[in-house]
């Protein structure tokens, strides 16, 4: 008889548990609606750590191919053109071209702009057409929310680790695909800037070694004239000796050969000094006299008509670095991407609707027993 009434007082209490419940329905609706919204709040509010890993390979060969005809321009060495006068390409090992670009070239250029640069600076490069595709508010919010956390990184299996935080995983995969957009492009640039310096370079070295040849024809020519000036001097005073001496013609005073091996240039006589006198002064700075001249001359005509860095402009118009077309410096594919991220919003909201009812439902509870104790103590 004892369990048969202990069964039906757990019954009714059970019962009652319910019909507690039930009265206080709107309290659990409402703390399960108020924990709901603030689950929503935290997805919506706080950032989620994000990181995708991708495989950032070289061109191929068929894309470096495009390349070819700028990579086959041979530089002259200009210094040893200078000192040879002779067009002197440069060598190392094989022919060294005077700009070229390789697969390994632009994949570390790709990356080198992806890990120096802030994802706000490498969004600036970008054209506008490019960033305003990503219109509205929430793009917007994402975009600061990684930009304050972005971080580039070479993982363990050779695969490029980008980390950011963001509020939305479509949205974080948006950034990550026009982040890779906007580093090709300043890729572009910073390969462009690269042949830019080589090419002002190379002009400057071309000037420098001109002036240099210039100075040193200067300095040659005019030690030639100081040369001829000094030895016509020296000459003049022997003919004032030999006119003083009255040797005219050596050979009509009947002089022998011993006379002429004498060191005192006057024995030559005054018709064969004022002879040697005039030859000397008609005698100009050019190249059968001067040898280095005819080098000097070769070398600076051969320096001023090297067209190299004309005709690597021309051959870098009809690459992809030209204006207008299209340019990328690694292979990557987005699609490929393993993303993935910390926050898992379903998860995190269906708990705050679960704790939000045993919430409500235990406030119920609490305040159902201290009001039934107050009621047996009155």
């Amino acid at each position: 008889m004892s369990e048969k009434q202990l069964q039906s007082n757990d019954e009714i209490d059970l019962f009652e548990l319910f019909l507690t419940l039930w009265e206080g329905k709107w309290l659990i609706l409402g703390a399960t609606l108020l924990a709901a919204v603030l689950g929503f709040a935290y997805i919506t509010l706080t950032p989620n750590n994000f990181e995708a890993k991708l495989n950032i390979a070289p061109l191929s060969a068929n894309d470096i191919s495009d390349y070819s005809a700028l990579n086959s321009i041979v530089a002259a060495d200009l210094e040893s053109t200078a000192k040879t006068g002779m067009f002197t390409p440069h060598y190392h090992s094989d022919t060294l071209p005077f700009f070229e670009v390789t697969e390994l070239y632009l994949a570390n250029a790709f990356y080198t702009v992806l890990a120096n640069y802030s994802l706000s600076e490498i969004l600036g490069f970008a054209p506008k057409n490019l960033t305003e595709n990503q219109a509205g508010q929430g793009y917007q919010n994402s975009l600061e929310d990684a930009s304050r956390s972005f971080k580039t990184s070479f993982g363990k299996d050779g695969m490029i680790v980008i980390t950011f935080q963001g509020k939305n995983e479509a949205l974080a995969q948006q950034i990550i695909e026009t982040t890779l957009q906007a580093v090709d492009i300043k890729t572009k640039t910073a390969v462009i800037d690269d042949f830019q310096n080589q090419t002002s370079e190379h002009s400057a070295r071309k000037k420098f070694i001109l002036k240099q040849l210039s100075v040193e024809k200067s300095f040659v020519t005019a030690n030639f004239s100081k040369n001829i000036e000094q030895e016509t001097d020296k000459l003049k005073e022997h003919l004032e000796i030999a006119i003083t001496l009255g040797i005219e013609n050596p050979f009509e005073k009947g002089f022998t050969n011993h006379a002429f091996g004498n060191t005192e240039t006057y024995f030559k006589g005054r018709k064969a000094l004022e002879a040697e006198i005039s030859i000397l002064m008609k005698r100009k700075p050019n190249e059968s006299h001067l040898p280095d001249l005819k080098r000097i001359n070769t070398a600076m005509s051969l320096i001023e008509k090297d067209g190299t860095a004309k005709t690597a402009k021309e051959a870098l118009e009809k690459t992809p670095l030209s204006e207008g077309k299209t340019f990328k410096a690694a292979n990557y594919n987005t699609v490929q991407m393993q993303f993935v991220y910390e926050k898992k919003p379903t998860l995190i909201l269906a708990l705050s609707i679960v704790l939000g009812g045993f919430l409500g439902m235990a406030t119920i509870l609490v305040r159902n027993a201290i009001n039934s104790r107050k009621s047996v103590e009155l």
